[in-house]
């Protein structure tokens, strides 16, 4: 066990055996760790980053605080923060926990195959979404439509029934556009704070409703396309936006019904060669309720005021990664960042053209991203070549910007 703070001041890389215990025996340790979460704060005293110059300053991996190299077995598609723990989800069937204060992990959940020294994947179970509650209910969504769910106050874990049970499947076709594997895979998850707490489920073509106090579907809804719905962003009480396709819309939410508004908030952009610029991630800037935050395909960031008349011009546009931009996540109510295919992490301020820090050379794309503070955050990557025997894998990092 390595307390953070020896990290911190060592700077060095972690392995995956310094911080992995056996997860078929939880400790009373860990137990106690677990009750005792939502008190904790990984850095309480937090200061505001502000970008003092318009240099874009240039860094390397080897300045994150730590990595923790083949800490998954390939892409990982789902990073969030919860209090001081980690959670990831990955193409390796995995979902895993990881307590940043002593660096414990627990595999809450798998379906990988062990076969002698080999490891057989499924690729029906990849997982492809995640969200948590304020309560610490995880819900994990799967590629074949299965979700697993797990409460890490109580320690209860569940696998729902299949979400494909309640796809409609009628004469319309509307899954034909998919290749089969992908008819009912689960592209978003995403927790609602409000008076009635819920999940929203997307998958191609339709919108889920999830009560947790209920724990059970209430409803769903048929979009107007059947492409991917691939995130979610609560606007007001009965408004969120979701993004679908290359297009944001907005959608009518309330515990009895869903409904989709008739024209796109925010329209396809012109293909950048043959690729189609489809939106990847949509989040709100903290203290700037009307600004949002959007990643799309083709290596294109943009950040929108969705009080603008003019929605068709955004506020702030960023266009030097190259490939998928997968996030643009905000940190500050003026700055936000990027992480993309090209394997860099880039930060951005609302107020300068170009972005002002880049950490580039990770072994291959940074699919995921979220903070613990205004400076801290952990990044996700894997390389396309992460099969190969002496590759890194999933790898997961953790930077501070007052430290570069």
């Amino acid at each position: 066990m390595i307390p953070i703070y020896k990290l911190f001041k060592s700077q060095q890389e972690v392995s995956l055996e310094e911080v992995e215990r056996s997860s078929s025996e939880e400790s009373q340790e860990h137990q106690d760790i677990i009750q005792g979460l939502g008190n904790m704060s990984l850095n309480p005293t937090s200061q505001t980053y502000s970008v003092s110059n318009d240099i874009n300053r240039f860094f390397t991996p080897d300045k994150a605080v730590w990595h923790i190299p083949r800490y998954h077995d390939d892409d990982i598609h789902s990073l969030n923060i919860w209090g001081s723990y980690c959670i990831t989800g990955s193409k390796d069937t995995s979902v895993k926990l990881l307590n940043l204060t002593d660096m414990y992990q627990e595999i809450i959940c798998s379906y990988k195959i062990y076969d002698g020294i080999n490891i057989k994947f499924s690729y029906e179970k990849w997982v492809t979404a995640m969200d948590i509650a304020n309560d610490g209910f995880i819900i994990a969504g799967y590629r074949d439509g299965n979700f697993f769910s797990k409460s890490l106050e109580d320690h209860t874990s569940s696998s729902v029934k299949n979400i494909s049970d309640m796809l409609m499947t009628d004469e319309d076709g509307r899954l034909a556009f998919h290749k089969i594997r992908n008819n009912f895979r689960i592209t978003a998850l995403k927790f609602f704070n409000q008076v009635n707490p819920f999940f929203l489920f997307g998958t191609p073509g339709n919108v889920f409703y999830f009560d947790l106090r209920r724990k059970n579907f209430m409803h769903s809804l048929a979009l107007n396309t059947k492409e991917w719905v691939y995130g979610f962003l609560a606007i007001s009480q009965d408004k969120t936006l979701a993004i679908q396709g290359c297009n944001v819309i907005e959608l009518s939410v309330s515990d009895t019904e869903m409904r989709q508004n008739t024209n796109p908030l925010i329209r396809e952009h012109p293909k950048i060669g043959a690729q189609r610029q489809f939106a990847s991630s949509i989040y709100k800037f903290p203290e700037q309720n009307s600004l949002i935050s959007l990643s799309f395909f083709g290596g294109k960031n943009r950040v929108y005021d969705i009080e603008a008349n003019d929605m068709k011009r955004p506020v702030h546009y960023g266009d030097e990664h190259n490939g998928r931009v997968w996030h643009s996540l905000p940190n500050t109510p003026n700055t936000y960042l990027t992480c993309a295919d090209d394997g860099c992490v880039k930060l951005w301020d609302i107020r300068k053209s170009k972005s002002v820090i880049t950490i580039s050379g990770h072994d291959g794309r940074v699919s995921c991203i979220d903070t613990i503070s205004d400076t801290e955050f952990i990044t996700g990557s894997c390389a396309d070549d992460n099969r190969q025997l002496g590759s890194n894998k999933g790898v997961i990092s953790l930077y501070d910007l007052k430290m570069l």
